[in-house]
């Protein structure tokens, strides 16, 4: 199976349709078109369906989107391990954070990862909470996450980044300011309504492998 038409398939589905996904990875719409209708020849079944809005996705179509992923995101690993082997590292890396964890800590992970890697492609989606950011993950949208730890993310792999304290505040001064022991501590700033959320690296590890921390992109 080519792995340049699963590529554009997947550039179909990403971007909602053929002349989006052509203007996004600058190749020709026809080009595109006839890649997919290789690909459904070679598969035996249809994958798109045009409509008035885009491309849809058949039933054969949903199915391969996933392994369509995975073959993408492993042959990007192996030439990644070559290249880490042979000295030359670069190529690139797909990121999906919350938008609360962009500036702090992603934009510093991402800061130190560059001056190591500065060959190395990185990419930033955003993920409107943990449910979508794990589904990004999983699907091989993004290859890791930048998210708060929680259920949402049990079933993959994750790698503790740090911590952040949240706090509540009110204008001065209201009778909110008062604790609920009745005990003046100041405003709620001071009545202890802090929150330490713990932050989390999040990937789709293959089964079965142990967690090991990153001692090059900084990542742990």
């Amino acid at each position: 199976m080519d792995l340049r038409r699963l590529g554009l398939f997947l550039a179909v589905v990403d971007h909602g349709g053929f002349t989006a996904a052509a203007k996004a990875v600058h190749v020709a719409q026809p080009a595109i078109s006839l890649a997919v209708r290789e690909l459904e020849a070679e598969l035996g079944a249809a994958l798109l369906v045009r409509s008035r809005t885009g491309a849809v996705l058949t039933s054969a179509g949903r199915a391969l989107v996933e392994p369509a992923r995975a073959a993408v995101r492993d042959v990007r690993t192996a030439a990644a391990a070559v290249a880490a082997v042979t000295g030359l590292v670069a190529g690139r890396l797909d990121l999906v954070s919350l938008p609360t964890l962009v500036a702090a800590p992603l934009a510093e992970l991402v800061g130190r990862f560059r001056l190591d890697c500065p060959a190395v492609t990185v990419g930033v989606a955003g993920a409107a909470d943990p449910v979508e950011l794990a589904d990004m993950v999983r699907s091989g949208r993004a290859e890791a996450g930048i998210t708060e730890a929680g259920s949402a993310i049990a079933a993959l792999e994750v790698i503790p980044i740090g911590q952040q304290e949240l706090v509540a505040i009110s204008p001065p001064p209201s009778p909110l300011d008062w604790c609920r022991s009745g005990r003046r501590e100041g405003y709620l700033l001071g009545c202890g309504l802090r929150m330490d959320v713990r932050l989390g690296a999040v990937h789709n590890a293959p089964a079965g492998r142990a967690s090991e921390p990153c001692t090059t992109c900084h990542f742990s």
